[in-house]
């Protein structure tokens, strides 16, 4: 298999199980980076390693930036914070793969904030690769675009993660 198809794989599946040749990984980095782009190894998740696209220049939100994925509305950018203080309630604990949320647990979230196309915005982000959701048991959790942002980023969301939604019945501090 040619590294431009697994790159193109990489991007329509998100992620894909690392080559276990040592010689077909760094011919698919360096394609990577003639791409612009690098991969990032995400750990922690029920398959195991898996490796996935990020920028290959890290630049971080600007004060002026409003965050989130670009293209997103201001209601889909508030559904990737609720499910940030959902699957993330500790900051003190890595972010990346958090823990699993429901549909329900994001909209008693949301209520409060007007949010109600709960569901649309999920699929969005889904699509953007900023959550996966697992069609057997509804469980919504952080996608691998989470895990290609930048430390100074994540440091950035630690910081401020008691201004993220709150979920019912539980602060973030």
């Amino acid at each position: 298999m040619t590294e431009a198809f697994r790159l193109a794989q990489m991007r329509v599946w998100r992620t894909i199980t690392p080559p276990e040749d040592d010689a077909d990984l760094t011919g698919l980095r360096v394609a990577a980076a003639r791409a612009g782009r690098r991969l990032v190894e995400l750990g922690g998740g029920d398959s195991g390693v898996e490796l996935t696209l990020g920028w290959r220049e890290e630049v971080p939100l600007t004060p002026d930036d409003a965050g989130g994925p670009s293209g997103a509305g201001e209601g889909t950018v508030v559904v990737l914070a609720a499910c940030l203080s959902c699957c993330w309630p500790d900051p003190d604990a890595p972010m990346f793969p958090g823990m699993p949320t429901t549909f329900e647990e994001l909209r008693q979230t949301l209520a409060p904030l007007g949010i109600q196309n709960v569901t649309h915005a999920v699929n969005r982000l889904r699509r953007w690769g900023y959550l996966v959701t697992d069609l057997v048991d509804g469980a919504i959790r952080l996608g691998p675009a989470v895990a290609t942002w930048t430390q100074a980023d994540v440091d950035s969301l630690r910081r401020e993660h008691s201004r993220l939604p709150a979920v019912r019945g539980r602060t973030s501090d």
